[in-house]
């Protein structure tokens, strides 16, 4: 939801030397990375900026690749969760899941984490200055969702 930072490099960098030592071991290896560009943080943020979430996205994708780049980072396949070859094969995957009857509607609610982007269970949630149900992760309230 923003420019590269440390957290979003290093577990490129850790996935690129994984990718290359397998590669000298003469084994195959392909390495694909990307961007996730869908969720309430992207939203959020482009609203912030003024900007519609593709026009957001389409923004900062750039950043990420020119970083790779300067760090010799050697993917094979950069992946835009918004490319419409992207939003084929997903849509494909669950139609199979929803035919397969892996998939149902149900209510659900629970404590939700923007930052995590995740339902939290009550062990990853704790008490900080008297406020409940914060996530540990993020230490921020988090949300009573419903869905």
């Amino acid at each position: 939801n923003g420019p590269p930072l440390m957290g979003s490099a290093y577990p490129t960098m850790a996935a690129d030397v994984l990718a290359q030592f397998q590669r000298m071991q003469g084994r195959e290896a392909v390495f694909i990375t990307g961007s996730d560009e869908h969720g309430e943080k992207i939203a959020t943020t482009a609203t912030q900026n003024g900007k519609e979430n593709q026009e957001f996205v389409d923004g900062i994708v750039g950043e990420f690749k020119d970083l790779w780049q300067k760090l010799d980072i050697k993917y094979d396949s950069f992946i835009r969760t918004t490319s419409p070859e992207h939003e084929a094969i997903v849509k494909e995957f669950f139609q199979r899941v929803w035919d397969k009857g892996d998939i149902y509607k149900k209510d659900y609610s629970g404590r939700y984490c923007v930052g995590c982007e995740a339902y939290l269970g009550d062990d990853e949630m704790e008490t900080i200055d008297g406020v409940e149900h914060c996530c540990k992760i993020h230490r921020k309230p988090a949300e009573e969702r419903s869905e």
